[in-house]
Parts: structure tokens; sequence; C-alpha cells
């Protein structure tokens, strides 16, 4: 009996796919609006722009190298940076590495998650000189790599780890021209290149952005694809690119942030979006993999331009640093972007034991799925009768009320409430159903109220999907004990609908029977039913006790139950 318990308090499931992406775009929009906020930490690096940071996932920190400080407004004569800086949320802390890289500006930096490290390329020392080097940060030391090819030496380009093809890729940037007499012009770059831990592949796409300097690009992880934005050629671009893998294709979104260049963009892995902002306007934009959305924050930094922005995911905030004004003013700035509180989406509401859609049964175990349902990890289940109404910060209503908790799953980045839907919702037509997390309490769905939609407990055993149906002495029926012909066997479900004088909400049953008696087929053969009601002692859980009908061929049969022209799920019960 024990295993008929774990069948109904905590079964789970795998979304259909085609949950994915409405559960992604709900996800995206079932939040509260997002704010800055300015840090004053204790110790700061020096004003700056041109420098870069990024999040060293394997250490938990951001990082961040170099920059120039442009004193007079030029950076061909400024004041070159090559300092390593580690934010903790609070603080700025400095390293002193054993070797780093030279002192530079306008470089491009990723972090590579496959190789735990963040790795850095070229950058720009002022007229006529290029840089083309390649260095990883582990956390404690620079180290200067050696690939055996390499992208020509060039500043002003833009790196961004491609998670799903486990690169980093490289594109874009200016190679300042050599010294003159005479005097050229520099090299404006639209090549992409990608980096596999020891060595640079040009990449040869279809098509491309067009070359450019200060443009910025993340990898956008809800859509398995890098976003490259705007830059400057001639003048400031707005375009929209998507790199997967091999090809760029461009986009194009029915809104868009203006034209501009210097721009930064960081990657909000918890909400699945690009937040970008500036570019010499203070504006806050949101990618969500189709079009962008212009933010209204109470708080925002100052307008600037070459500044840098990293997702701290450790702190669930966007980490922006420094930059130049529009006035050509270095800024020691610390600004963290809280992208707002989720609430909790339900995508979808089925039977606990069949995972069948399409309304509700009052009394019946049932399951929700969805996002931010719970903050909590692994496998939770309740422990106590009757069932609580919230369970570790989190509660879901039925027609705004809480109701009983079975179970609170997060397991897998997939999440689920197991439930009992009150027998109060009989007067139906239709439920709304919500969740609160923590106290943030999501919008409602409605589902309709069904007389009965019966669902059989079930387990997996050999590729095939048995019952969860008992001897009469309480053990498991399986192949190593298969039922007899003639034997009373008894079928654990739930959904079978209304039942006689039916006990309160979270208590357990005392063996009332159903109103409706169903039909159990076994073997496509109609078996006798001497009992349907409430399981004895469980909350929600029905039991059918059925005779196995004579006749039947030894091996695994078909069991089907029907309620009120409802069908059940097929399962198998093996018979001698």
């Amino acid at each position: 009996m024990n295993k008929i318990v774990e069948f109904a308090r905590s079964r789970r499931v795998s979304l259909p796919g085609v949950l994915i992406l409405p559960l992604l775009t709900a996800m995206l929009l079932a939040q509260t609006a997002g704010n800055w906020t300015q840090k004053s930490p204790p110790a700061s690096p020096s004003a700056r722009s041109l420098h870069s940071i990024v999040y060293d996932a394997a250490h938990g920190q951001v990082v961040l190298f170099g920059g120039v400080f442009q004193g007079n407004n030029d950076p061909q004569v400024g004041n070159f940076l090559g300092d390593t800086w580690i934010w903790d949320g609070t603080n700025w802390n400095q390293k002193s590495p054993q070797t780093s890289p030279p002192a530079r500006y306008g470089f491009g930096m990723a972090y590579d998650s496959t190789q735990s490290q963040v790795v850095l390329f070229g950058g720009a020392l002022g007229f006529y000189t290029n840089l083309g080097d390649t260095w990883v940060w582990d956390g404690t030391n620079w180290t200067q790599k050696s690939p055996q090819t390499s992208p020509p030496a060039r500043g002003y380009c833009v790196m961004a780890y491609d998670a799903a093809h486990q690169q980093v890729v490289l594109f874009g940037g200016y190679s300042e021209p050599p010294a003159g007499p005479p005097f050229v012009a520099g090299t404006r770059w639209g090549d992409t290149w990608v980096w596999d831990g020891t060595n640079w592949t040009q990449k040869s796409p279809q098509s491309s952005p067009s070359a450019r300097t200060g443009a910025a690009m993340v990898y956008d992880a809800a859509h398995g694809q890098v976003v490259l934005f705007g830059g400057f050629v001639s003048a400031g671009l707005n375009d929209t690119w998507v790199w997967d893998g091999s090809n760029w294709t461009q986009k194009f979104p029915q809104t868009s942030p203006g034209t501009r260049a210097g721009h930064a963009m960081a990657y909000d892995s918890t909400r699945g979006q690009v937040v970008l902002f500036s570019g010499n306007i203070n504006d806050t934009w949101i990618w969500d993999g189709s079009n962008w959305t212009q933010e209204s924050p109470q708080t925002s930094p100052p307008a600037r331009h070459e500044h840098a922005m990293a997702y701290d995911s450790a702190r669930d905030q966007v980490v922006l640093f420094g930059g130049s004004s529009p006035t050509g003013q270095d800024l020691s700035d610390t600004w963290v972007w809280n992208g707002g509180v989720i609430a909790p989406v339900v995508s979808a509401v089925v039977n606990g034991a069949s995972f069948a859609g399409g309304g509700v049964v009052p009394g019946e175990i049932a399951t929700a799925f969805g996002t931010n349902l719970t903050s909590s990890t692994g496998i939770k289940l309740t422990s106590v009768l009757p069932l609580p109404s919230t369970f570790l910060n989190d509660s879901l209503t039925v027609n705004n009320t809480k109701v009983a908790l079975f179970a609170v799953d997060s397991v897998n980045g997939q999440q689920q409430i197991n439930f009992q839907v009150p027998w109060e919702v009989a007067s139906g037509p239709n439920a709304t159903i919500a969740v609160s997390n923590g106290g943030t309490v999501g919008a409602s769905i409605s589902v309709a109220v069904l007389t009965a939609q019966p669902g059989i407990f079930n387990y997996s055993a050999g590729g095939n999907t048995f019952g969860a149906i008992l001897h009469a002495n309480f053990q498991l029926v399986n192949t190593a004990d298969p039922a007899k012909p003639g034997e009373t066997v008894l079928i654990y479900c739930t959904g079978l609908g209304a039942v006689t004088s039916p006990p309160a909400d979270g208590e357990p049953g005392k063996g009332q029977p159903t109103v409706a008696t169903p039909t159990v087929t076994i073997g496509g053969t109609k078996a006798t039913v001497s009992f349907s009601g409430l399981a004895p002692g469980f909350v929600g859980l029905y039991q059918i006790n059925v005779e196995v009908p004579d006749g039947l061929a030894a091996g695994n049969q078909p069991v089907v139950v029907e309620v009120a022209g409802a069908f059940s799920n097929s399962v198998l019960l093996p018979v001698e």
C-alpha cells in the first residue's frame, strides 16, 4: 500500500513540447517592473571606459579588466589600464595575479563555461597599436595562449560564449592604421571567429552583419543563439542579428532601440531575456527573442557609452560599471539591474494519475505545471493530515481559496504542484487556479469542471506501463506475482467524481462509495465491480475492487476504467 501513496503524492511527468514556447512567453510577461539601483562599494576600480566585465560562473563572481581613462576626452592618448577586479555583490576587490595581459582598451572578453575560464582577445593601445593576443583567467591568474591561428589584431570587437555550440564567438572590430606618412584609414572588420579553448577558427557564414565597431553581443540561452545589436559604421546602427553556430540572420522586430554605439548588453538567465542599456541614451530595453521592449525604471544610471555590463547569476542582477558620459567624462559608478520579481505562471493543470488535461474533477488529485511555482528544489512531500494548504511558502488557490497540497517539486527546471481539487467546485462550470510563491501571486487560469475524468496510477517497468493494482493482501500485482482469473484486485485511481458524504478537503477518505459505478474492462472483457469509492486513509485517492474475468490469456492485459462517458488511460495488468 505504501507504493500507492508514492504514486498518488509525487507523480511526475515531462512537459509536452508544445508547452515550451508558450511557457517561455508567459514567463517573460508575468513579472513586476525592473529597476536600477546604484551601489556604494567601499572600494572600486578607477573611472574608465572601453573596459570589459563578465561573470565567472566557476567562482561565482564578476571579473573586470582594463580600459582607458580618457582624461582629455581622447582615448588615443589616455591612461591605459591593465588591472583586474572582482565584484562579490557588495564590494570590488582588486586582484594581484602573477601574470597579466598588458594594459589595453576596446578588447573582447567572454566566459567560456566549457573550459571554466574567462577568455580575452585583442584590444588597442592608442594610435597604430593593435593587439591580437589571447589570454585566459582561471580565477587567480592570467595565462597567455598560443593558438595556431588567430584573428587579425584589432580593438573594439565583441565576444560572447555560444553555449549551444560550446565555443566563444568573436565578431567585428577595428584595426588602427600603421604609422604614417602616408596616413591611411584603418580597417573595420565584419568577420566571425570562434574559439574552442585551444584555437581560433574563422567562419564563413552566408550572411553576416556589416563590418562595424561599438556593437554589443550576448548569448540568449532561452533561444539558443547569440544576439548582436547596433554599432557604428559611418553612423550609428540599430539592427538586430542572431548567430546559430553557422550563419547570421537579421531579425526585424516591431519595436527596436534607436541607433547607437558603445552600448552594453547582458543576458538575464533567470528571466530568459537580454538587457540593453544606453549608448549615450539612458534607456533600458529587453529582448525576448522576437521583439525589443523599452523598460520604464523608476531610477536609472546617467546616459553613457563604452561602459560594461554582466549578469551576476549568483545574485540575480545585472552589474554595470563605468563608461564615458556624453560630454566625455569617464565614470566609476556601479549600478545593478534587478529585473523584477517573476510571478508564478501556471501553464497546465492535469489529472494527477493519467496527466490528461481538459479540466478538473471535484475531489481528485491534480497536478499543476508551470514556472516559478516554488523557490525550493527537489521533490518535497507533505507529511501530515489533514493536508496543509501552505507548504514551503507555496500555496495554490482554486476559486480564490487555498487548497490541500500533496507535493511541491522542482527538478531539472521543471516545476509542479500536486494538489486536491476541492469538492466544492462541483457547482462549476469552470474553476480558476493560481499559485502563490513566497507571497507573489501569479495570474489565474480557468479550467473546466468535469463530472469525471478517471486516471489510473501507474509505473513503468521493462518498457511497459503497469497499473497501480494490488492483490487483496495489498501486495503489488506484477509479472513476478500476476493476478489470477476470478481473483479480486484493487485498482487505485483518481477523478471518479462525486461520492456520498465526501470528507472535508484535505481529509482522508473513509471508504465513501462513488455516486456512479464505473465500468472496468480487463483485456477488453467487462469485469465485475464489487466496490468503487474513496480509499480509506488517503486524500483524493479512489479504489475500485474488481474481479479478473475468466478466460483471459496469460500475459499483460490492458485495463480501462469508464465513468459517465469518460475513459481512463490504459494500463497493463499481468495475468496468470
